[in-house]
Order: C-alpha cells, then sequence, then structure tokens
C-alpha cells in the first residue's frame, strides 16, 4: 500500500515539473497602453485681449469763450440751467451722490441748485462740490474737485450755492451733491430733459428731470448754454 502511494507522487511530481518547464520557456505578451488621439478637428480658441476703449477728449479748451456769443463785460446775470420757471416742478430726494454736467459760457463765481427739505429746519447736511469736466463722468470724479463746501440746516427750497473764491472760466463742469445718509436732502427739479445739462444719479444717468441748477455769471453772454460732451457710460 505504502509503495502504491509513493509512485502516485512520483508521477504527481513528474508531470507538474514538466509543465511548468513548458510555460517557463513561453514570454508574457504585455497589454497595450491606452493611448488618446487630438482630435484633428479641433483647433484651440486663442485668447482675445480686449479692444480698449478710446480715452474720450474734452470738448473744447475752457476760456476761450467759443459758445458765449457777444458779451456784456459790465453786467452780470444769473442763468437758469432748466426751462420754465417754477411751473410744474418737482421734488427729488437724494441719498448718496447727485452730479449736473453743464457748459458754462462765460466765467462765473457761483453755482447751485434749488433744494427742498421737506419743511424740516435741522437735521439735514450735505457736501457740495464743482469739478472741471474730464471727457467723461468717471475721468471726472477721480480728479480732485475745484471746489467743496459742507452745507446743513439750509431753508426749504433756498438756492444752496457753492461761492467761489476766484472767477472760473467758460467751459464744462460737473457739480456734485453728496448726501451721506442724512434726512431730506433733495433737488428742486423740471420733468423732462435737455440737451445741454445731464444729471447723474449714484453713479448712473439720471433723465426724469433736469435739476434747478443756477449759475452766477460775472458778465451776460449772448447764449448761457453751451453743447455738453458724451458721458462717457456705457
Amino acid at each position: 500500500m505504502k509503495k502504491a502511494i509513493i509512485l502516485v507522487l512520483l508521477i504527481s511530481l513528474f508531470v507538474f515539473s514538466g509543465c511548468a518547464d513548458k510555460n517557463a520557456g513561453q514570454e508574457s505578451t504585455p497589454t497595450p497602453e491606452a493611448t488618446h488621439t487630438p482630435d484633428p478637428t479641433s483647433t484651440p480658441t486663442p485668447t482675445q485681449e480686449p479692444t480698449p476703449k478710446p480715452t474720450p477728449m474734452p470738448t473744447v479748451e475752457p476760456g476761450t469763450g467759443k459758445y458765449a456769443g457777444e458779451v456784456d463785460e459790465t453786467n452780470g446775470i444769473k442763468a437758469d440751467f432748466y426751462e420754465g420757471g417754477w411751473d410744474g416742478q418737482q421734488a427729488h430726494r437724494v441719498n448718496g451722490s447727485l452730479c449736473i454736467q453743464f457748459f458754462a459760457t462765460t466765467t462765473f463765481d457761483k453755482v447751485g441748485v434749488c433744494m427742498p427739505t421737506w419743511t424740516q429746519k435741522q437735521g439735514h447736511a450735505a457736501t457740495i462740490s464743482l469739478y472741471a469736466w474730464q471727457g467723461s463722468f468717471d475721468a471726472t470724479l477721480m480728479k480732485d474737485p475745484i471746489a467743496t463746501k459742507e452745507v446743513a440746516d439750509w431753508a426749504d427750497g433756498v438756492e444752496v450755492l457753492l461761492e467761489l473764491d476766484e472767477e472760473m472760466p467758460d467751459g464744462e463742469y460737473l457739480y456734485e451733491i453728496y448726501n451721506d445718509n442724512t434726512n431730506n436732502v433733495g433737488i428742486w427739479y423740471k420733468p423732462g430733459t435737455v440737451d445741454y445739462v445731464r444729471t447723474y444719479y449714484n453713479n448712473e444717468i439720471w433723465d426724469t428731470g433736469t435739476p434747478r441748477l443756477v449759475v452766477y455769471y460775472t458778465k451776460t453772454p449772448e447764449h448761457l448754454h453751451g453743447p455738453i460732451q458724451d458721458s462717457g457710460l456705457e
């Protein structure tokens, strides 16, 4: 019995050794790696640089008198930059910045706007400033103002004026009223717009009406208003 078992084991060992030798002589076939071939029809899209916008230039150099016409050098005049007097005027509350773009045709020493307070006598305040126009709305406000003034507690509906230390030459300007969250600051305005005034409210064009802007000329020009340039805003 033992001899039979030993014989079976020897035969099994012989068969296993033969199979191992046979497999040892064969080389394994490597598995190919997957590769990605770019799509020949796809073309990379080049990055496009934004087209620079042209820098606006002033309509005319200040101090030329180009739009004044005949000028009376002996008398000044208060020039209204709105039409129709008081009739039909409305009040608009200002919280933040309200700016008025205009072109003065001759020299002036005061500028302002009629400002309601809704009968309030105290507690309202604002900063009023005058800027020389720099070719666009944004560029103008980036410059320092020619003059600025803190005002408060003015009477309801009066002309709140910025009085200048010296005469300003004719030219294009931006007048700003800035209210830092005090109550009952506003402007009187006339519904509709005119082509010689542009109004901005919190950095956007405001075309609801024309503020009651007044400019005190130190001379009397034939033409009270000059043309204004585009805002430069989209």
